[in-house]
């Protein structure tokens, strides 16, 4: 997969986001990363344990490398 075509302007998000509305995520450097699929829709995949550990708090699909290529999200 070339990943160059996910940085292309039709791509970008150009609305808002609220990371400090995600509560849920203990670290606040994590929250924007949370805030920005709960926006968008997308799903996040991170092996970030913080994240992981509450994904089912989350508005977003919040996933591992692995269970991404498992689940056929790509």
């Amino acid at each position: 997969m070339q990943f160059v075509d996910l940085f292309d302007e039709g791509r970008r998000h150009g609305g808002t986001i609220d990371p400090e509305g995600i509560s849920y995520v203990p670290d606040p450097a994590d929250r924007v990363f949370a805030a920005l699929a709960e926006a968008t829709g997308a799903a996040l995949i991170t092996n970030d344990e913080d994240l992981l550990a509450r994904r089912d708090e989350a508005d977003a699909t919040i996933v591992t490398p692995v269970e991404f290529l498992g689940r056929g999200l790509n």
